[in-house]
């Protein structure tokens, strides 16, 4: 197996840290669970369909980073 460069491995760090954080968060959160009222189920989906969704490649972001 090739030797892990430094950058590849504060890139994982930095992954696996924001992972762990993301699932503290939604343990600790306290309104986790509750029902959004219609309204703003409405005003989120209006946004999400007006908002274009942009996934970033892992292959992207080592090269961004590399």
């Amino acid at each position: 197996m090739a030797t892990i460069s430094m950058k590849e491995k504060e890139i994982k760090n930095f992954i696996r840290r924001t992972i762990i954080e993301s699932i503290q968060d939604i343990l600790t959160d306290t309104d986790y669970g509750m029902k959004l009222r219609k309204s703003i189920v409405q005003r989120l989906e209006k946004y999400s369909k007006r908002t274009p969704k942009k996934i970033t490649s892992l292959d992207d972001i080592k090269k961004r980073y590399a």
